[in-house]
C-alpha cells in the first residue's frame, strides 16, 4: 500500500492518502473506524459525501453519535450547507451555496456555526485564513478571525465585531500579537490593535515565530524582528530552504515563504550545517507593558521565565494555553530540565505516555500535558482543556499554588492572607489556593479590598506573579 501524509498526528489521529482515498490511523498504528473529512478537532467529526450532496452534512462525537445534521435539500431561501470546517473554540465556519438548474454556483458565503450547527453570524463572508496543522485555529491571537468580506480582508472577534476594517487585500492569522498583510502588492505586519508596525513594503512576509520572520523585497529574503529590522546577526543564515519562487505562465514571479523555525540552517563559506537561534527579542518599554509592572516583567524575562514567543501584548490576557506554557518554562528553568526529563522523573512514565492517553479533546502538547502529569493543570470537565478561554484570577491563584507546593514552599515566608470583601464569591476549590497566594506575596487584590476571582488574568500580571514565586522559591 502506497501512502502518502502532509498531517501531523492531531487527538491520536492521523490521516494518510492512498490511491486517492483517504485512511486514519490512531497513534498506535491501528485503523480508526470512521473517515471524516479533516482530522476531528474538539471530539468532533465531520461527514459529507462528495457523490451524493443531497445526503448532506454529519457532524458526530468521536464514537459516531450525529450532533447534529445539515440539510443536502436547498432552505427556503434556495441555499445549502455544503461545507462545515473543523470547530474551534466552539464555532466552525459553515460553507452555504445557491445553485442554478445546471449546478452552478449562484452565490455563495461562509458564517459561522456553533455546535448544534446553528449558524450565529450572517453566511456573508467569503474567504478566512486558519493556523495550525496538529493545532487548528480560525481564532488566534486576540481573538481575533482574518476574514474576507466584500472583497477585502478584515478581522473579527466571536461576536463578529469588526476588530480590524476590511480594507486589506489579505491579512493572515495573528500570532504573536502580529498578522502580515497585504495591501496593493505589497506586504507589511500590522499589531491586534490594528496599528501598521512595518509599512508595506516587502514582497512577502510569514508569520512571525519566536519574535522572528522571514521578510522578502523582490530581490533577496532577510530575517526581521517584530519592529520590522533586520536582525543583522543571523545574516549568515540561508533561507534558500525557506523561501520559494514560483513562475507564472506570464511571467511574474510569486514568492512563498515558510516562518523561521527554531533551527535553522546556516552557511559558513561552501560549508551548511543547523544552528539553534540565539535570539532574544528587545526589552518591553512603557508602551508595552504598565509602570507598575516594568520591573518584575523585564526580571521575569531575565530569569528566563518568558518564551519569547510570548513577550508582546502584555496587557492582553492570558490564556489557558498560554499560561501552560508558563508554567512548563518555570519547571524547566526551575530544574534545568526539559519537561520531558521533569515528567520522567516525577511520575515514572514519559510525557508521551501521557499524550497518548489523550486526556483533552483540544490540548495535545507538551506544555499543557507536562503540566497535567504532574498534577498542576486540570480540564473543564466536559473533556477539554479550552486552551483559547481567558484564565480567570481565582484559576491563576489555584494554578500557582499549586506550582508553589510542588516545587516546595519550606522556605517561603508567609504573612496572614489579607480579608477580601468579595472572598465569598471565590469558588469553593480556589477559596484556599487565594489566601495562600496572598500569603506567600505572590498575587494580591485588585483594590477596594477585592480580589476579582472571575476577572481575566493579564499577561504582564502572570509575568510578574511568576516571577515573584520564582524568586521566593529559589532564595
Amino acid at each position: 500500500m502506497d501512502l502518502k501524509t502532509d498531517n501531523c498526528f492531531y487527538g491520536g489521529i492521523t490521516a494518510f492518502v492512498s490511491n486517492g482515498e483517504t485512511i486514519y490511523f490512531k497513534h498506535d498504528g491501528t485503523l480508526f473506524p470512521y473517515t471524516p473529512k479533516y482530522i476531528p478537532t474538539e471530539g468532533k467529526m465531520i461527514f459529507w459525501n462528495e457523490e451524493k450532496p443531497e445526503d448532506g452534512i454529519n457532524v458526530t462525537d468521536m464514537n459516531g453519535n450525529v450532533l447534529f445534521h445539515k440539510s443536502g435539500e436547498a432552505d427556503k431561501n434556495g441555499y445549502i450547507t455544503t461545507r462545515i470546517y473543523p470547530f474551534n473554540q466552539g464555532l466552525a465556519m459553515a460553507d452555504i451555496a445557491k445553485f442554478d438548474e445546471n449546478g452552478n454556483v449562484l452565490e455563495y458565503g461562509y458564517g459561522f456555526i456553533n455546535t448544534e450547527g446553528k449558524f450565529v453570524t450572517q453566511p456573508h463572508y467569503r474567504g478566512f485564513y486558519q493556523s495550525g496543522v496538529n493545532n487548528y485555529k480560525i481564532f488566534n491571537d486576540g481573538g481575533l478571525a482574518s476574514i474576507m468580506k466584500g472583497g477585502k480582508y478584515g478581522a473579527v472577534d466571536k461576536n463578529e465585531n469588526t476588530r480590524i476594517p476590511f480594507v486589506y487585500d489579505k491579512i493572515f492569522t495573528f500570532q504573536e500579537g502580529l498578522a502580515p498583510f497585504m495591501k496593493g502588492d505589497k506586504w507589511g505586519v500590522m499589531d491586534i490593535y490594528g496599528n501598521i508596525v512595518v509599512d508595506a513594503k516587502y514582497q512577502n512576509i510569514t508569520r512571525f515565530n519566536g519574535g522572528l520572520a522571514i521578510a522578502h523585497d523582490g530581490t533577496r529574503a532577510i530575517i526581521i524582528d517584530r519592529t520590522g529590522a533586520e536582525v543583522k546577526s543571523l545574516s549568515n543564515i540561508d533561507l534558500s530552504a525557506y523561501v520559494q519562487e514560483v513562475k507564472m505562465e506570464d511571467g511574474t514571479v510569486l514568492i512563498y515563504s515558510n516562518p523561521p523555525s527554531d533551527m535553522l540552517i546556516y552557511k559558513s563559506g561552501t560549508s551548511y550545517g543547523y544552528t539553534k537561534i540565539d535570539f532574544a527579542p528587545a526589552l518591553p518599554t512603557e508602551k508595552d507593558v504598565d509602570s507598575w509592572a516594568m520591573d518584575e516583567v523585564t526580571k521575569a524575562i531575565g530569569n528566563s521565565l518568558v518564551p519569547n514567543e510570548l513577550q508582546n501584548i502584555y496587557r492582553e490576557n492570558i490564556t489557558r494555553e498560554d499560561f501552560g506554557v508558563l508554567l512548563t518554562q518555570f519547571l524547566e528553568t526551575y530544574y534545568n530540565k526539559t519537561i520531558d526529563e521533569i515528567v520522567l522523573d516525577k511520575t515514572g512514565k514519559t510525557i508521551d505516555n501521557f499524550i497518548n492517553e489523550y486526556p483533552f479533546n483540544d490540548a495535545f502538547t507538551k506544555e499543557i500535558i507536562g503540566p497535567y502529569a504532574l498534577g498542576l493543570i486540570n480540564g473543564n470537565g466536559a473533556g477539554g482543556f479550552a486552551p483559547c478561554d481567558y484564565i480567570t484570577r481565582q484559576d491563576a491563584a489555584s494554578l500557582l499554588a499549586r506550582l508553589a507546593r510542588f516545587v516546595g514552599d519550606e522556605g517561603v515566608e508567609k504573612i496572614e492572607a489579607t480579608a477580601l470583601a468579595d472572598f465569598s464569591y471565590v469558588a469553593d476549590y480556589a477559596k484556599d489556593n487565594v489566601k495562600y497566594v496572598q500569603s506567600i506575596k505572590v498575587m494580591n487584590g485588585t483594590g477596594s479590598g477585592n480580589f476579582s476571582p472571575l476577572g481575566y488574568y493579564t499577561k504582564q500580571q502572570a509575568f510578574v506573579t511568576m516571577n515573584r514565586l520564582f524568586e521566593a522559591v529559589s532564595k
